[in-house]
Formats: structure tokens, sequence, C-alpha cells
């Protein structure tokens, strides 16, 4: 259970020594007969800013279901790299619903505008690789 409904929130993650995995958006699946529920963070206002991002390393882990919904790209005179994301998912009595929202920023990783991050499918989530 999160403490907010992922609006409005600002946040630093800072990675450390060793792999991360930054989570911007969580799912969890729940015994037989319970709905599927996902959580999207940084929705609307507010985003995650992400410092010590070390490619090849360390993933960023957040729900969307194609490459679509997703925008990469620099910023701050190419020193940053934005995230953004169009809708998000909800999973409603185990029924996906994509919102129709227009792209919103939900992470912007310092010091990472040259990286190239790609898309990894794993357990309903998404993760971004370097």
């Amino acid at each position: 259970m999160y403490e907010s409904n992922g609006s409005n929130e600002f946040d630093t993650l800072i990675g450390g020594i060793g792999r991360d995995e930054f989570v911007l958006g969580d799912g969890q699946a729940f015994a037989r007969n319970v709905p599927f529920r996902t959580a999207q963070f940084y929705i609307g206002p507010g985003f995650a800013t992400i410092r010590n991002f070390t490619q090849g390393q360390d993933s960023i882990e957040l729900l969307v279901n194609s490459s679509e919904q997703l925008l990469l790209f620099p910023i701050n005179n190419n020193r940053d790299l934005a995230i953004q994301i169009k809708g998000f998912t909800v999973f409603e009595n185990r029924v996906s619903v994509l919102s129709s929202s227009p792209f919103d920023t939900i992470a912007v990783i310092e010091g990472g505008g040259n990286l190239s991050l790609n898309l990894s499918p794993e357990s309903g989530l998404t993760r971004l690789l370097t």
C-alpha cells in the first residue's frame, strides 16, 4: 500500500555502489479471485530525479504496455535524459484500462543525456536497461 496516489510527487532517487533498480511503477499480483493491482508513480505534476545512474548496471522499472507509450529525450543542453509516458495502465477487476492522458514526465536521469535505454518486458512490468 502506498501513502500517495502518485500525483504531485517530487523525489530524488540516488544510486549507490553495485546494481540499482529505480522503481517508477509497481505491479502486484494478488491471490486468486483478487484483482491485479498496479501503481504508476509520478502521474501528472511531479517526477523523480535519478542520480548516479550507472550505464550497463542499473535499471528503471515502470509500467508501460509498449514502446509507443514511452518517450526518452535529452534535456538541459543534452546533459540529462527525460522519461515520459503516454497514459498509464490501470487494472480493474482483471481488465486493463489505458488512460488517454498526454505524455507526462515521470523521471529525469541526471547526466544521462547520452544514454541509450532498451525496453525489457518482465513480469507485467517494463524495465529500461542501458
